[in-house]
């Protein structure tokens, strides 16, 4: 896979992330319109972010093809993970090489990139869906099934976007016909966990993967940042349940409601406390981006009110002084509008964030 020289990024350095902030980002429904796939209200975002060094690192179900075209579109240079955590892409110089080897048995080498593999095969997977309905006798059409017209009808995407779509490697999305009774999809659920795999839902399809997830993508990009840049704020966004585990591994969650308002069930239960975004500006679209578009909701502006870390009191001067910023400590909690843009090169305060619970 090659990554387009627009893409491609030089070596980072830790003072080229002075904020030491990073942004993990699902993509439909929560970066791009679930309806249009349309990132035009965040692109004035995405400029500021980059001004600022802060990475953002797109975590989706798509393909490495459909989200290096967004990349492009979007200019961004930071790594991705794809395929619901199957594989983490990493452009070359991003990271020194020496703080990759832990994971070199999952490494696949291209002329630009390291492709941290940690899903299934696409075939097993495909070979797995068709032994999950036979044992279940429950219909299932699974994304190979589709040919092209049928994937279009099914996404909304056009010809280009459902050829990318189609280039899969590691997830197997697949639909349930009709409206699955609650006991229909855990005897499908059952069934994948006892032949080694899972299943879970996106926005659009239920996705069959082995047992990486985008959680296990994001703690290993999160080690790498730390020990590489020393970044000690991960802020995640996501709006579904593949998105829980994401979630369940950042320092700030924040869940983005969906297009029509409502919020994710699985994840409000298994994170009641988490931070919750309402989409759009009032009267106006619900779509999640919008969020972002509006300046008042800019998390270098009011949106903070989502993105605040509670802190022991204890810690809090240290933290913040650490991150260049003694006056974004208020209240007891860490306000990510206030940081400095320098931010001062002090060792962060270990184990602040050790808090949060852990997802597989």
């Amino acid at each position: 896979m090659l990554l387009s020289k627009q893409t491609i990024s030089k070596p980072f350095t830790k003072e080229r992330m002075p904020n030491r902030i990073a942004i993990f980002t699902d993509l439909d429904g929560t970066l791009i319109r679930h309806e249009d796939y349309s990132f035009a209200p965040v692109k004035s975002l995405l400029r500021k972010l980059q001004f600022k060094h802060i990475p953002v690192v797109l975590a989706s179900s798509k393909t490495r093809a459909e989200i290096e075209h967004y990349r492009r579109e979007m200019k961004l240079a930071d790594p991705f993970i794809v395929e619901n955590g199957g594989a983490i892409v990493i452009p070359n110089n991003y990271f020194e090489t020496r703080y990759l080897r832990r994971h070199q048995a999952h490494v696949r080498s291209y002329a630009d990139s390291s492709c941290v593999e940690l899903g299934r095969p696409y075939a097993e997977l495909v070979q797995a869906l068709n032994e999950i309905q036979a044992e279940t006798q429950v219909p299932l059409i699974g994304f190979h099934e589709m040919d092209l017209d049928q994937i279009i009808q099914h996404t909304g995407l056009d010809r280009r976007q459902a050829r990318l779509a189609a280039r899969r490697e590691y997830d197997e999305p697949f639909l349930i016909p009709g409206d699955p009774t609650p006991g229909t999809v855990r005897k499908v659920r059952q069934q994948a966990t006892r032949q080694g795999f899972r299943v879970v839902k996106g926005g659009r399809f239920y996705h069959l993967t082995g047992k990486s997830n985008k959680g296990r993508a994001v703690r290993i990009l999160i080690q790498l940042y730390r020990m590489a840049h020393q970044i000690q704020v991960f802020i995640g966004l996501g709006d579904s349940e593949n998105d829980l585990s994401l979630l369940q591994n950042v320092t700030v969650p924040i869940l983005m409601a969906k297009s029509d308002g409502t919020f994710d069930a699985t994840i409000l239960r298994r994170m009641p406390g988490v931070k919750r975004a309402l989409a759009g500006p009032a009267g106006g679209s619900r779509s999640s981006a919008h969020f972002f578009a509006n300046r008042q909701h800019d998390p270098f502006h009011q949106a903070t009110q989502f993105s605040k870390v509670a802190i022991p009191a204890k810690n809090a001067a240290p933290f913040c002084e650490s991150l260049g910023s003694g006056d974004a400590f208020s209240g007891g909690a860490f306000d990510l509008s206030r940081l400095h843009p320098g931010g001062r090169r002090r060792s962060p305060v270990p184990g602040v964030f050790n808090r949060r619970h852990r997802a597989g």
